[in-house]
C-alpha cells in the first residue's frame, strides 16, 4: 500500500511538471508571436523603406519560431514572410531557400501554390534572372494550371521576352541606316 502511494505522488509530480513546461512553451511560443507581430506592423506601417538591419531583426525572428515551433502552423507563413522581406532586400537566394522551405517542409500548406509563383518573382526582380524566371513560371504554371495566378505568370514570362524601349530603338535605327 505504501509502495502504491509513493508511485500515485511521483507520477502526480511528473504530471505537475509537464503541466508547467507545456504552460512554459506555450506562454514562450505566445511571446515570439508577439515579439513577431510588433515588429511587423513597426515595419510595415512606416513609410520608409525598410533597413536592412530591420530586415535582419524581423527574419531572425521567424527563423526562431519555425526552429523552436517546427509543426506549428504558422511556420510556412512566417516563412513565406521571410522569404517576401529577403525579396524586398535583394537576398535572392535567401529568399528562394525560404520558399523552397515551405514548398519542401510544409507541402499540404496553403503557401506551397503561391510559393511556386513566387519563386518566379524573385527570379526575375530580386535575382534578375529571366531565364530563371521563366522556368519557374513555367513549372507553377505545369503543377497548377487552374490557379488564379496562370495568367499573371504568362503575363510575367511574356513581359521577360519583351523587348525594352533601347532595344527597340536601336534596332529601328539599324534598320533605317540599312534602309538608306
Amino acid at each position: 500500500m505504501i509502495h502504491i502511494n509513493k508511485t500515485i505522488k511521483v507520477l502526480s509530480l511528473l504530471i505537475i511538471a509537464l503541466s508547467f513546461s507545456f504552460c512554459a512553451g506555450n506562454n514562450d511560443k505566445e511571446q515570439q508571436q508577439k515579439k513577431i507581430k510588433e515588429l511587423e506592423k513597426s515595419t510595415y506601417t512606416s513609410k520608409q523603406a525598410i533597413s536592412q538591419t530591420t530586415a535582419d531583426s524581423l527574419v531572425n525572428l521567424y527563423d526562431s519560431y519555425v526552429k523552436d515551433f517546427p509543426k506549428d502552423s504558422l511556420c510556412s507563413e512566417y516563412l513565406f514572410k521571410a522569404a517576401d522581406v529577403c525579396s524586398n532586400t535583394k537576398q535572392c537566394q535567401k529568399a528562394l531557400s525560404y520558399l523552397d522551405m515551405i514548398i519542401n517542409s510544409y507541402p499540404n500548406s496553403k503557401f506551397v501554390e503561391i510559393s511556386y509563383f513566387q519563386k518566379g518573382v524573385v527570379w526575375q526582380e530580386s535575382c534578375k534572372n529571366k531565364q530563371e524566371a521563366a522556368k519557374a513560371f513555367n513549372l507553377f504554371i505545369q503543377k497548377y494550371p487552374k490557379s488564379q495566378h496562370v495568367i499573371d505568370a504568362k503575363a510575367m514570362i511574356q513581359l521577360d521576352t519583351m523587348k525594352d524601349d533601347m532595344q527597340l530603338i536601336r534596332e529601328f535605327e539599324k534598320k533605317n541606316k540599312e534602309n538608306n
